[in-house]
Parts: structure tokens; C-alpha cells; sequence
């Protein structure tokens, strides 16, 4: 099974700096089965993978952001969006990924997950009970300070007000816009925490980046402070607050 979410992410990152540029990728198809709108890209790169599960002969049922849910009779799921930050790879902001995770039914049994940056092609992986690596290296979360971090922050619209006081407990704020890598960047320990509460994720889009942010040392909590927990569908969608380090909750909450 990691060989085939490995070979996904290949396919997927292939198709997609194929045609990166090219000007009709943000281009609206149809809506997805989330009811969001499916871009060209998004379209290109979940063929790529349907196609790549169809090769390997793997009897897997399949979660996706765009075709929804495909029952192939498998005991096992894999979770996938197939270019998490569409709006960055539309608009030429460097910073998007393929996210895929294989499990049963929910966020907490998620048994392996890969997160791979379809710009560097930096791939971010983990395996329960294994660790989280980056390009086959072992990476951990970093401990606080309180004098020197750095905050993933969503800002949009749609932000609770909580995110701006947030934002100005920080010394430096980042918001990117692709919540799989946001989340391995407070993994890999390139901030400390990453905050989205406003507009709230589906499971596709964080089911890889978080179990390789608990492998790292990392969690992942809830609006009520809950450990996160999430099924697998297209309904449900949550906000959440991720950190590296449990001490940075006593800071924000």
C-alpha cells in the first residue's frame, strides 16, 4: 500500500508540472463531490491518480475531493486530494501539494500518509507507530519559545476574530493556503503552530498532513480543545488548531 500511494503522488506530480502555466488549468469543470468547484488541475490530477490505483491491481476503495466516494469493494480507504492549494497553482503561488492517507473510517486510523510539495517535490511521510520523515529523514516538532516563533494563521474572510488576536501574539505570521503542507511545516518544525478556525477543512484535504504531524511529536485539536477526530466523507468539515509543541496551547487558549 505505500508503494501505491508513493506511485499516486509520482503520477500526480508529473501530470501536474506537465501543464502548470498553461492557461486554462484554473478553468471550472463542474462541481466536485464536496459541492466546491472542480479547476482543470484538479480534474488532470485525480485522473492521474484513479489511474495509478486502477494499474496497481489493489482492491482499495477510494475518498476523493472531486469524485467523491468510490466503493471498490476494499476493506481500506485511501483519502486523497489530488492538489491541495488549487487557488496557489492557479495563481502561480509556489506552494501546493498532493495529499494522500490510506485507513478505514476516521481520522484516527489513519495507518500511512504522504504529503508530497508538487513544487520541490519535497515528500513528507508517516506510518503509525513509525515516525514522519522528510525525504527519508526523520523530522520532530520543535519546542517553544515564547520569544521566538512563527504562527500559521488563517486570515481570510471567513476568520473568526480569535485568529487576528492570534496573529498578534506571534512574532511572525504565515498563511499559505495549503493546509496538508501547513501542517507539515509545524511537523518538520518550520513553525510552531498552524490555526484555522473560520473556514473550517475537510478530512481530505489534513488526513496525511496530520498523522505525520503526530509521528512528529505534534496534535491536533478541535474548536473545544478536543483531540481531532474526523470520519470518512465529504460532509464534515471542522476547524482546528495544530501545534508542535503542547506548551504554545497554554499561550493561545
Amino acid at each position: 500500500m505505500k508503494k501505491l500511494l508513493r506511485d499516486i503522488a509520482e503520477n500526480i506530480a508529473i501530470v501536474v508540472n506537465e501543464n502548470i502555466g498553461n492557461p486554462g488549468i484554473g478553468k471550472t469543470i463542474r462541481n466536485g463531490a464536496d459541492g466546491t468547484p472542480t479547476k482543470m488541475i484538479d480534474e488532470i490530477a485525480e485522473k492521474a491518480a484513479l489511474a495509478a490505483v486502477k494499474a496497481s491491481g489493489e482492491k482499495v476503495n477510494i475518498l476523493s475531493e472531486e469524485a467523491g466516494f468510490i466503493n471498490n469493494g476494499g476493506g481500506k480507504t485511501i483519502v486523497l486530494d489530488p492538489v491541495d492549494g488549487t487557488f496557489n497553482a492557479v495563481h502561480h503561488i509556489p506552494f501546493y501539494a498532493v495529499s494522500i492517507a490510506v485507513g478505514t473510517k476516521t481520522l484516527s486510523d489513519v495507518e500511512y500518509g504522504v504529503v508530497r510539495n508538487l513544487v520541490n517535490n519535497d515528500m513528507f511521510e508517516a506510518e503509525k507507530g513509525k515516525g514522519a520523515f522528510l525525504n527519508n529523514k526523520r523530522i520532530k516538532t520543535k519546542n517553544f519559545d515564547e520569544k521566538n516563533h512563527t504562527f500559521s494563521v488563517y486570515l481570510g474572510r471567513k476568520a473568526s476574530a480569535k485568529s487576528y488576536e492570534i496573529s498578534r501574539q506571534a512574532r511572525r505570521v504565515r498563511s499559505m493556503g495549503c493546509a496538508s503542507l501547513d501542517l507539515c511545516m509545524v511537523a518538520n518544525g518550520s513553525t510552531d503552530l498552524y490555526y484555522q478556525m473560520g473556514y473550517p477543512i475537510r478530512i481530505t484535504d489534513i488526513a496525511a498532513g496530520v498523522l505525520i504531524l503526530r509521528e512528529a511529536g505534534g496534535e491536533v485539536y478541535g474548536e473545544n480543545k478536543e483531540i481531532l477526530d474526523m470520519g470518512f466523507n465529504l460532509k464534515e468539515r471542522k476547524n482546528f488548531v495544530a501545534v508542535g509543541d503542547r506548551k504554545c496551547l497554554e499561550v493561545i487558549l
